[in-house]
């Protein structure tokens, strides 16, 4: 009997749909002023050989800068007082294995990306901003100038083992533990070099997580 065992495949896709709301004072009659955006998503789960899993997940929106780590903002409010999207997106892709039964090694690595937004304020006195004279920049992840809290890219790597510490296959219960390495690195648009040169725009953090508990419901 010659038996075919069929390589599991997990594909999905998903969109998302946001409406915000602002009240414009600046505008002739002030009302309120709706903004709709919107993203999508598409994630992959394939196991290329027996026990190898590659995983792979995309996102990507206009107005969704709070689904991508809550690292980055949704919206900006323009000068003329109307809402502006900011475009963002992020991902992740790496590799589950499950060497026996009770250790499974896996590692990833991610990142996530938001892209400047901003509008033009008349300055007085006249000064220039970006090259554009007369006018300041008002907005999120400007450039030049602004604070170094706007992101600009995170990007992160982990790599760790899953031992199993006990388990029960008629309950279809597990005790595992989580150890593991992870590196991350945060880039801004901009930094106040000029003011403050010890004020970086990319900083690294190395993290080394030696216990975590997870228990497997039934």
């Amino acid at each position: 009997m010659l038996i075919r065992r069929v390589r599991s495949l997990h594909i999905e896709a998903a969109g998302l749909i946001r409406s915000f709301k602002v009240l414009n004072n600046l505008s002739t009659s002030s009302e309120h002023q709706p903004h709709h955006r919107g993203g999508g998503s598409l994630n992959v789960n394939y196991e290329v050989i027996h026990n190898l899993r590659l995983v792979a997940n995309s996102f990507y929106s206009d107005g969704g800068g709070r689904y991508t780590l809550r690292a980055g903002p949704d919206v900006i409010v323009k000068p003329n007082g109307t809402l502006s999207g900011i475009h963002s997106g992020s991902g992740i892709g790496g590799f589950e294995y499950q060497a026996t039964p009770s250790y499974m090694f896996y590692g990833y690595y991610g990142g996530a990306y938001f892209q400047r937004n901003f509008g033009f304020l008349a300055a007085t006195p006249t000064s220039s901003c970006d090259g554009v004279s007369g006018f300041n920049l008002r907005g999120a992840l400007v450039s030049p100038g602004s604070a170094n809290t706007s992101n600009r890219a995170i990007q992160e790597g982990t790599f760790g083992v899953i031992p199993t510490l006990w388990s029960e296959s008629e309950l279809r219960t597990a005790c595992k533990s989580s150890p593991n390495i992870r590196t991350s690195v945060r880039s801004t648009w901009s930094g106040p070099l000029h003011v403050r040169p010890e004020s970086p725009r990319t900083a690294h953090t190395h993290i080394w997580c030696t216990f975590g508990l997870r228990y497997i419901l039934p």
